[in-house]
């Protein structure tokens, strides 16, 4: 078996014996320093991808609270957000990008269809972290729309 780096570049090498199913496995330490990207092991001519990325520790939170009230089509939807930091401290002045997107539910049938974008924003937030989120409930009646079984969500960074 092979480790292929995000260069095509094999960075380890591992001889394997089957067992009696035919399976083998193989562990591999990723080098130190490496590249980022997509990675890949292959054993003879077949192989998997896996992507590499750096890991940066998150310093804050963003909490959304639940929503308990109704809306309908027409409402605008306030959505009162926070940010602290993981010691408990409110993020202060911190510029936030948002994307609310739409996806047609159908709960019934444990299926969905695919998100749509319905706008993109930017808050700043308040001394005590908070920030808000405007959401106005659209109505585009046609299609997947028609049958009134959306859910709305909402991505913070």
């Amino acid at each position: 078996m092979e480790l292929y780096d995000a260069n095509w570049k094999v960075v380890a090498e591992k001889t394997v014996t089957t067992d009696d199913y035919g399976m083998a496995a193989a562990d591999f330490v990723l080098p130190q320093g490496g590249l980022t990207g997509q990675y890949s092991v292959r054993a003879m001519g077949d192989g998997c991808y896996f992507r590499v990325e750096e890991y940066k520790r998150p310093t804050f939170e963003i909490n959304f609270p639940e929503v308990n009230e109704r809306y309908t089509w027409g409402d605008t939807v306030v959505v009162k957000a926070t940010a602290k930091t993981y010691a408990g401290l409110p993020v202060q002045g911190a510029k936030v990008e948002y994307t609310v997107t739409r996806r047609n539910q159908l709960w019934w049938w444990g299926s969905r269809s695919a998100d749509r974008q319905v706008m993109t924003g930017e808050a700043v937030t308040r001394e005590d972290g908070s920030f808000d989120v405007e959401i106005p409930l659209e109505a585009k009646l046609t299609g997947a729309d028609s049958n009134g079984a959306d859910d709305f969500m909402r991505v913070a960074r």
